[in-house]
C-alpha cells in the first residue's frame, strides 16, 4: 500500500495488537499517548466523528470473540494473543435494509509460475437484524457469518427481499443488482483485481511445490457505493454443506476444483493443460488408480463387485446457470466454472514466468514481475473502457481498414498543409 496506494486502496486500515499498539495510539488517538510507554512525541489531530473497529484474533474461526467498538475504547483494550483491529466500513450496501459481504472460492494451483482461478459461483451472507451504525452491542447487525447468524431469532423468520435463512447465492446477487440499477460487471471486474493484488504481493513469501495447491476463501465487502472491499482472506475455508444454498455452491467448486487438477474419473491430466510448458516448469504428479489383479490379491481375501451408480465428478449444470452475461465473455481458460483470471492473455503468461522462484531470490527480477503484473491490469482496464465507449455510443460503426488508411492518409495532408503555411507566414514576417 505504501508503494502502490493507487492500486491497493480495496482494504481498510488494519492494526495487529499487541504489535502495532503504539502505531494505532499514534495515528487515531492522540488522547491516548501517555498509555504507551513507547509512544512518541507528537501526534495526528482526532477526527470530528468518530470511527468505528472491528476487532477479531487473528487465528479464528467461525465469528468468535468478535466484537465491535468505538474508537475511543480501543485504546483501552489489552489482548494476550494477537488480534487483528480493522476499521470498520460503516456505508455498507444494504439489501432489504440488512448487511451482506461476499465469499469468494479462489483456487491457486501454481505459485511459481503463478495461475489463479476464481470460481464464478460464491456465497452471499446476510445479517439477521436490521443494519443500524450505533447498535455496538449486537452482533447479529454487524456480523454475517452463518454460524453465529443462525443462532439468532431472526434466522428462520421471513425477512424483507431476503427470505428466510441468511444465504444468497451471487448468482441471484447479480440478477438482484441487475434489476435494480445495479453493475454487476464492474463488481466482477473489482473482485477479480483483488484477487489478483492480493495474491502477487505474497507469491514472493510462499515455498513452490509442484504437487501442491490451495483452495481460498476471500471475503468481500460492497459498500453503497459500489466498491468492493477485502475484509479478510481464508486459508481454510468451510466446506461443510449445511443447507440448500451450500449444496448450491459448495459442491459444484469441490467438482470443478477436481476437474481442473486432472482428478476426475474420466479426465486426463492432459485435458486440463497449463498454459506453461512442463520443459520448464517440470510436471505435476497427478493421482492414478492403483489396479489390483486377481494374482495379486490376499488369498484370505473376499472378491469385490463393482460399485453401482457411480457419480461423475464433473458438475452438470443447467442452462439458466449457464447465462452469465456480466461475466468476461472470453475468458482465457475455463473449466467448469472456474475462470483462470491470471495470466489472462498471451502476455500475461511472459510475465508469470518470471514468478519463478529461481527469478524470486534476485530483487530486480521480482520487481520486473510485479510491476508486469501491474502493467497488464492497468492496460486491461483501458480495453474494457474503450469497448465500454463503443458500445454505449449509438452511431459507433466499425471502420474498414480502407477508410482507416484515408482517415490516416488526409491528416497527414492536413498537417503538411499546417506547416507550409505556418512557413511562408513566417517568411512574409520576415521579409
Amino acid at each position: 500500500r505504501e508503494r502502490f496506494p493507487r492500486f491497493y486502496n480495496f482494504s481498510p486500515e488494519t492494526f495487529i495488537f499487541p504489535r502495532q499498539y503504539s502505531e494505532f495510539v499514534r495515528s487515531f488517538n492522540p488522547m491516548a499517548v501517555d498509555r504507551d510507554p513507547n509512544k512518541e512525541s507528537g501526534s495526528n489531530t482526532a477526527t470530528s466523528e468518530p470511527a468505528i473497529w472491528i476487532v477479531k484474533p487473528a487465528c479464528g474461526r467461525r465469528g468468535e470473540n468478535i466484537r465491535v467498538m468505538p474508537e475511543s475504547t480501543v485504546p483501552e483494550l489489552r489482548v494476550q494473543q494477537s488480534t487483528i483491529v480493522q476499521r470498520y466500513i460503516s456505508n455498507p450496501l444494504l439489501i432489504g435494509g440488512y448487511k451482506f459481504d461476499l465469499r469468494m472460492y479462489v483456487l491457486v494451483t501454481s505459485f511459481a509460475p503463478l495461475e489463479i482461478y476464481i470460481h464464478r459461483r460464491g456465497l452471499v451472507r446476510f445479517s439477521t437484524e436490521k443494519y443500524t451504525h450505533d447498535d455496538y452491542e449486537n452482533i447479529f447487525v454487524h456480523l454475517t457469518n452463518a454460524s453465529v447468524n443462525k443462532k439468532g431469532d431472526s434466522y428462520l423468520r421471513e425477512k424483507e427481499i431476503i427470505g428466510k435463512g441468511s444465504k444468497w447465492t451471487t448468482d441471484r446477487l447479480w440478477r438482484y443488482l441487475n434489476d435494480h440499477s445495479g453493475c454487476p460487471r464492474k463488481l466482477w471486474n473489482q473482485i477479480c483485481r483483488i484477487v489478483i493484488l492480493t495474491i502477487i504481493s505474497v507469491v514472493k513469501n510462499i515455498k513452490h511445490d509442484p504437487n501442491c495447491f490451495e483452495l481460498f476463501g476471500f471475503d468481500i465487502l460492497v459498500d453503497e457505493s459500489y466498491k468492493c472491499w477485502l475484509l479478510e482472506v481464508n486459508g481454510s475455508p468451510a466446506i461443510a454443506i449445511g443447507n440448500k444454498i451450500d449444496k448450491m455452491v459448495k459442491e459444484p467448486v469441490l467438482n470443478d476444483l477436481m476437474d481442473v487438477m486432472g482428478f476426475g474419473p474420466d479426465k486426463a491430466p492432459a485435458d486440463f493443460g497449463s498454459p506453461f510448458t512442463a520443459h520448464t516448469y517440470g510436471n505435476r504428479s497427478y493421482a492414478r488408480k492403483r489396479i489390483r489383479t486377481n494374482k495379486q490379491r490376499h488369498p484370505h481375501s473376499k472378491p469385490t463387485t463393482p460399485t453401482k451408480n457411480i457419480r461423475p465428478c464433473t458438475y452438470q449444470y443447467k442452462d439458466e446457470e449457464l447465462k452469465e452475461e456480466w461475466f468476461r465473455s472470453d475468458p482465457y481458460k475455463m473449466v467448469g466454472r472456474f475462470e483462470m483470471i491470471f495470466p489472462f492473455n498471451h502476455r500475461t503468461v511472459e510475465v508469470a514466468k518470471l514468478s519463478r522462484l529461481s527469478h524470486l531470490t534476485h530483487p530486480v527480477s521480482f520487481s520486473k514481475f510485479y510491476i508486469g503484473v501491474l502493467q497488464a491490469l492497468v492496460s486491461q482496464s483501458r480495453e474494457r473502457k474503450k469497448k465500454r465507449r463503443e458500445a454505449e455510443s449509438p452511431n459507433s460503426e466499425k471502420k474498414s481498414p480502407k477508410k482507416i488508411r484515408k482517415s490516416k492518409v488526409q491528416r497527414s495532408s492536413g498537417n503538411a498543409r499546417r506547416r507550409d503555411t505556418s512557413h511562408r507566414s513566417k517568411r512574409r514576417i520576415r521579409e
